[in-house]
């Protein structure tokens, strides 16, 4: 399974490459009234909105505020688009089948840690990004974001 590894603080985590899109440097982002707290704000990619979703909170890690050091990541699925706010993308990796098993449900209580990997530097909790993209809070936002203004562009 190939797939991108990101950090957020001193946690690993990955996403299918399969549905990795592109990786920018994080920007500001324009605030988004009533959004659920796991949306940060919007990104305007080149035109296109997005809305981004901060992994810290998604996983009850320590929160902090967007540093220029950090990045977005850009998913999709067929349905949706959106952005992973991350400390840094680390590097592409084609995880052994033998390293990888699938989430129990300690971990993977909100139903987003697809399976964990273990690798040289430690484990890798790889994201579900087609149920990520298909919570309500995220399906709120999508709708939203149709009628907002363009804001700061990456």
């Amino acid at each position: 399974m190939e797939v991108l590894l990101f950090e957020i603080g001193d946690k690993r985590f990955g996403v299918k490459v399969i549905n990795v899109r592109e990786v920018v440097r994080a920007v500001k982002l324009s605030p988004l009234a009533q959004a659920s707290e796991m949306i940060e704000g919007l990104l305007n990619l080149r035109g296109l909105v997005l809305p981004v979703v901060n992994v810290r909170r998604l996983f009850a890690l320590e929160s902090r505020k967007l540093r220029h050091t950090d990045y977005f990541i850009v998913v999709a699925t067929q349905e949706r688009t959106l952005a992973l706010h991350v400390d840094i993308a680390i590097d592409l990796v084609d995880l052994a089948t033998e390293d990888v098993q699938l989430a129990s449900s300690v971990l993977s209580q909100t139903g987003l840690v697809e399976c964990v990997a273990t690798t040289e530097d430690g484990l890798v909790h790889v994201i579900d990004v087609e149920r990520l993209v298909a919570l309500d809070d995220a399906g709120h936002v999508f709708v939203l974001t149709d009628s907002q203004a363009k804001g700061p562009s990456a």
